[in-house]
């Protein structure tokens, strides 16, 4: 390790600080313990402006705080010239621009004296004084014995102290107070405890389904005939009510188209191609008539929509992956091994179960100001409907993104998982739609992500 570090050790200022507090600005030290320790937390403030050699100023700037200095042996420099100007400064402050400006450090003796000594190994190595501290770091895993092998690699590498002893999260370290400081500072600073995010995933299923059928059927059948012979036949098959229509006066014999007229409206012309509206063309014999049978027409719509809901939290820490899994676990057939044995035989299969369904994987990266990187991993599992070798083929899907999302903000990701269309479309000649029907069933993945940060990452 280091030791020429030039600063001052806070915890011995501030020790020298604390008995220095008792005495009044007049130097007097008949102060009670209760006034003594109710100043104890109102430090003392001096503003300064001294210049001279080193050996002047160190003992002109503690005596400004009631403190004696003795210099242990010759110091380097003592008779540079060096400028100190301060406005309100404690004693701690002061010790460490007086420390940076004179290269020495200082010891306490008493509450009111201190010993000014050159900063170097050997000093440092002889006035230190060694201590055993035990630090706990609240953020260390107790049971975690490669964090501990860290801590003790640290140690004795970087400060340079070969007895360490770790046990759970609690280290005892043997070494001087101002290691002490530099070691608790580093242990801190690297167990610092981890930004943590919870992600709120919400995920639907959509199924949506949109059937359309429209159009106008034509008349499927057409009856040519001849009228003449139409209306003969159905004179013949009512002979009867004929003669009584003659007998009454309605029609005159031979008038054929009257008769088939009067036939018709006493109702007895069912059956009969003249009973249906037709039209016709020719004079005479050649009279034909043409009819046709009922035109239709549709008009059908019908749409749907269902949802599913899987409503879940992923507290997370910082660069850690959480998955969320949506579907079932489908059991596969991978291998079967038959055993013969005399007239007796049997067969043991191998399953292995494959996760079908929505596969959803979030790695949060949290930024200091408060924006959340996302990177999703979704993937998409179902069954292919074939196999081979009697081993079901899966359909795999996989999508890939980085996400950027401000903390309490919204993302939303659709994902497409199948779709299928029918659609029909016939004519009558060519131009008059008769038939227009559409068929169309949708199904999607809608996954929103709000990000809530609930342990701010640290400036470093």
């Amino acid at each position: 390790m280091n030791r020429h570090a030039h600063c001052t050790l806070l915890a011995i200022l501030t020790t020298c600080f604390v008995f220095s507090e008792a005495q009044t600005q007049t130097g007097s030290s008949d102060i009670s313990p209760n006034a003594a320790q109710s100043r104890v937390h109102a430090p003392q403030l001096r503003s300064m402006h001294l210049t001279g050699s080193v050996a002047e100023v160190i003992p002109q700037a503690f005596q400004l705080y009631g403190i004696d200095v003795v210099f242990a042996g010759p110091i380097q420099g003592m008779a540079r010239s060096i400028e100190m100007d301060l406005r309100d400064a404690d004693l701690s402050t002061m010790g460490l621009i007086l420390d940076a400006m004179t290269h020495c450090f200082f010891v306490p003796v008493s509450a009111h004296l201190v010993l000014a000594v050159q900063d170097d190994r050997d000093h440092r190595l002889q006035y230190e004084q060694i201590v055993t501290e035990t630090i706990e770091i609240p953020n260390m895993q107790p049971d975690s014995a490669q964090e501990q092998g860290e801590v003790v690699g640290l140690l004795n590498t970087i400060f340079g102290i070969q007895r360490v002893s770790v046990h759970g999260n609690v280290v005892t370290v043997r070494a001087t107070r101002r290691e002490v400081v530099q070691i608790v500072s580093t242990l801190t600073q690297l167990f610092r405890p981890e930004p943590q995010v919870l992600l709120e995933v919400k995920a639907y299923i959509l199924n949506t389904s949109h059937n359309r059928n429209t159009g106008v059927e034509p008349p499927q059948q057409i009856t040519v005939f001849n009228i003449d012979n139409a209306a003969e036949s159905l004179i013949d098959s009512n002979a009867s009510v004929v003669e009584g229509l003659i007998e009454s006066g309605l029609v005159s014999a031979g008038d054929t188209l009257g008769i088939t007229e009067a036939l018709i409206a006493e109702g007895y012309g069912t059956g009969s191609a003249l009973s249906s509206p037709f039209v016709y063309f020719g004079e005479g014999e050649t009279a034909t008539g043409m009819g046709f049978g009922s035109p239709s027409a549709n008009l059908n719509l019908l749409a749907s929509r269902s949802q599913e809901l899987q409503d879940v939290t992923l507290h997370l820490a910082d660069d850690r992956i959480g998955t969320l899994k949506i579907g079932q676990r489908y059991p596969v057939m991978t291998a079967s091994t038959s055993t013969l044995g005399g007239s007796t035989s049997s067969t043991t299969p191998t399953i292995e179960y494959e996760d079908l369904g929505v596969i959803f994987e979030a790695k949060p990266h949290i930024k200091p100001d408060g924006e959340v990187v996302l990177h999703i991993h979704e993937a998409l599992r179902s069954l292919d409907g074939t196999s081979l070798d009697t081993i079901p083929v899966i359909d795999n899907e996989e999508f890939v993104s980085d996400i950027s999302v401000q903390g309490g903000n919204t993302t939303v990701i659709v994902s497409n998982l199948s779709r299928t269309e029918t659609r029909t479309a016939q004519g009558f000649i060519n131009f008059i739609p008769t038939d227009n029907a559409r068929n169309q069933q949708t199904s999607e993945l809608v996954v929103t992500i709000t990000p809530v940060i609930t342990r701010e990452t640290l400036e470093p």
